[in-house]
């Protein structure tokens, strides 16, 4: 409670991510690649979960494991995994009566100077309207969500899985002014445009480009890219 961290894992999201088949679970290892890869970046590291799956037995709350009400058995291996958590300080466990989205939104703006930021995938979009006006929230989810993928997924707890950590925009594709009063305004190319619109079936993504309209009004508009 007395180390600064800089970041926040979502544990439940990690673990889960890509688990929704016959045979998926908790994965703990999932997890642990996403600490250890954030730890060699040199970053603080605090592991967020539920303490309802810190024990031997836990739910499964992939899509099948619900219907067919089936349990997770933890390795050894995943237990050691845990303890370490425990004796390097880096675990936060949650009661479950609360919702384990609530810690870590919480933990992202603790401290007063600088950024932390989570990893996860969540979309919040059970707290989307009841927390923040969409804009503040919008632009918090920009600067300090992380988002994560797998080359390859570790369906029965025994391969290294390997993660993928997204990079976190500098700032955020809004229309934004200087200091020196030059106006930038976020564009698309083409090809950058068709891209969005064949990934995003959502209208919380993130529209991704690189483009800028700089309007500098004593020198006229020109185009850059940041």
């Amino acid at each position: 409670e007395h180390v600064k961290f800089s970041c926040v894992v979502d544990a439940c999201n990690i673990a889960y991510h890509m688990q929704n088949f016959p045979g998926g679970c908790f994965q703990i290892k999932q997890i642990n690649a996403a600490v250890e890869k954030l730890k060699s970046n040199g970053e603080k590291v605090l592991v967020v979960c539920p303490e309802r799956y810190l024990n031997k037995v836990i739910p499964n709350s992939t899509r099948f494991g619900r219907l067919q009400r089936k349990k997770t058995v933890l390795s050894e291996e995943a237990l050691q995994i845990i303890e370490a958590w425990k004796n390097d300080g880096i675990l936060y466990k949650c009661i479950d009566l609360i919702d384990d989205d609530l810690y870590w939104m919480i933990m992202t703006v603790f401290y007063k100077s600088g950024k932390t930021f989570v990893v996860s995938n969540d979309r919040m979009r059970d707290h989307r309207l009841s927390l923040l006006e969409p804009t503040p929230f919008a632009r918090w989810k920009k600067t300090q969500q992380r988002h994560f993928s797998f080359e390859r997924v570790s369906p029965l707890d025994i391969e290294e899985p390997e993660i993928i950590l997204n990079k976190i925009a500098t700032f955020t594709r809004d229309v934004q002014v200087s200091d020196e009063g030059i106006w930038h305004l976020p564009i698309l190319s083409e090809n950058e445009s068709t891209l969005n619109k064949e990934n995003n079936d959502d209208f919380e993504a993130e529209v991704v480009g690189e483009g800028w309209l700089c309007i500098d009004l004593p020198l006229g508009i020109r185009l850059s890219k940041c």
